[in-house]
């Protein structure tokens, strides 16, 4: 800790306002204090896991008790430990979630939210509770003795009168990131924590582990790269030819929706913090997960399909999902809509060159926020494009008594739809549905981008295309988004989300002929 701040330029806390309150540890009774917006100090924060402990909460019933002095006998065991080690280190104020912020109190709770972002990367330390499930069971728990092989070596003196000397050395095995997956490793709520904190002490199964936004090191001494985003690396950050990339954002996403979260009204408040750091450190505009400098790749997600998980690694957000939630948390074109792990086609190696189609223009987006903090939850939303749908017509029957398997379980179904419009052309149209029980309607394409097929160059024969090698003509994908039209009271261009589609192999010169002749709609999508 001290090499970091001696040495570590970049892990300095520029800004060391107190969080609105926080728990003064300096005395035997602790106590929650109310700090004044101008009001200044070090202080740790805590990221931990909740489980099913509720034992200690402050609510506004309870706040002067809290303000007035509480033993550290009546918190749970990884409040304890968080306490103790905070005490240690030196540090007067230590901040935990459901101490410092008003349970029950969903107006406080929504302040105190959007101001999550600020909280973490003003913290001197972040104390990550990684190998404790629940409050109940703390952190500071007995571990395995390390493998150590202690070695005397002694060193003759040829010179008369030094004796020999004596050097120890303790030989362990070589230090690795660990392959535990921890507890905390699994929560969704986590992931901002452990972005915007500069440093964070790791307490993990079998070691303890420092990471700053520089270095990595074990206890025992090794260091090691640092292996956690940063919230550096998150935000849309402009490149050396003048574009903006949000890789580094839909990479922190697809991460995000591998993770566990309770209550799916949490999603996007449970990445409040990240996005309002993003928006205003790259004067973007944020809707409901997305980022309007780059909407039309932004829209371009699918399932993600999983099998294999480590031990503990949660594996409910790869379930098969086949139907919506009843009650919508996001518009259907935002990947916080879907209930389980998305990928972004804009991640896949073959199609990081998304060029998007002058065919498709972006005309109004707007989002409907509820309470107070306008990163968090979203009431309704809608997205107006302006483009050409391509008609879609499919050789699988919708009966949704006996699901196609293919369809549920695997991310992508080749060959199930057909493109009236493109009939002329041999293409493949392969699709991802979201939820494929709910496809009871005629649907549309809508395309976004297109990208290069780098699967080979194609030769034609007569109605057949083949692969070549060798240097050729370039073919494309075209990627878009599957529609169907909602019923909303007489609209009749309003559509729903409901997968993604690639259109291949085809030439773009032949694809924008076919798409010209067709009308442009003012497509709404909500």
């Amino acid at each position: 800790m001290q090499k970091c701040e001696r040495k570590h330029s970049r892990c300095s806390i520029s800004n060391e306002y107190l969080p609105t309150r926080v728990i003064d540890v300096t005395s035997l009774t602790l106590r929650l204090v109310e700090s004044k917006p101008t009001s200044t100090g070090t202080y740790a924060a805590l990221s931990h896991c909740w489980g099913m402990c509720r034992s200690f909460l402050t609510t506004r019933s309870n706040l002067a008790d809290r303000k007035s002095g509480f033993s550290i006998d009546d918190l749970p065991a990884t409040f304890r430990n968080a306490v103790s080690v905070t005490k240690s280190l030196g540090i007067p104020y230590l901040w935990i979630d459901s101490i410092c912020i008003l349970q029950g109190d969903k107006e406080d709770w929504e302040i105190e939210g959007s101001k999550m972002a600020d909280v973490y990367s003003n913290a001197y330390l972040t104390i990550a509770a990684a190998n404790a499930a629940g409050d109940a069971e703390g952190f500071l728990k007995a571990r395995k003795p390390e493998k150590i092989l202690p070695v005397d070596i002694r060193f003759a003196s040829s010179e008369k009168n030094i004796d020999e000397r004596e050097i120890g050395i303790y030989i362990q095995p070589r230090c690795q990131p660990t392959t535990v997956y921890e507890p905390l490793d699994g929560r969704a709520w986590c992931l901002q924590e452990r972005c915007l904190s500069p440093r964070i002490l790791f307490f993990d199964t079998n070691t303890l582990r420092w990471e700053c936004i520089e270095k990595g090191w074990f206890e025992a001494g090794r260091g090691f790269k640092r292996q956690r985003l940063i919230v550096q690396e998150v935000i849309p950050r402009l490149l050396y030819n003048g574009t903006i990339s949000y890789v580094g954002w839909y990479n922190m996403v697809e991460n995000y929706t591998t993770r566990a979260i309770s209550y799916p009204s949490d999603k996007l408040p449970a990445l409040s913090a990240l996005a309002a750091y993003a928006a205003r450190e790259s004067n973007d505009k944020y809707f409901a997960g997305l980022w309007k400098g780059d909407l039309r790749r932004g829209l371009l997600w699918c399932r993600q399909v999983r099998r294999n998980f480590r031990a503990h690694e949660p594996s409910k957000p790869f379930e098969d999902v086949t139907k919506s939630l009843d009650t919508a948390i996001a518009p259907s074109w935002s990947w916080a809509s879907f209930q389980s792990a998305i990928h972004f086609t804009v991640m896949d190696p073959s199609s990081t060159d998304l060029e998007v189609l002058s065919c498709t223009n972006v005309i109004d987006v707007s989002i409907i926020v509820p309470g107070k903090n306008p990163y968090g939850e979203v009431a309704s939303g809608y997205l107006i494009i302006s483009a050409p749908l391509i008609s879609f017509a499919t050789d699988i029957g919708w009966d949704t008594t006996d699901v196609s398997e293919i369809a549920v379980n695997r991310a992508w179904e080749h060959n199930v739809l057909l493109c009236p419009e493109q009939e002329e052309i041999d293409i493949s149209v392969e699709s991802s549905f979201d939820h494929p029980a709910d496809i009871r309607c005629e649907i549309f394409g809508l395309p976004l981008t297109f990208s290069i097929d780098t699967a080979g160059n194609f030769y034609e024969e007569g109605d057949h295309i083949g692969r070549i090698k060798g240097d050729g003509e370039e073919w494309k994908i075209v990627h878009g988004i599957i529609l169907c039209r909602k019923d909303d009271g007489g609209d009749g261009d309003c559509y729903v989300r409901v997968g993604c589609f690639r259109i291949h192999p085809i030439r773009l010169s032949d694809f924008m002929v076919r798409v010209t002749e067709m009308p442009r709609r003012m497509v709404k999508i909500v």
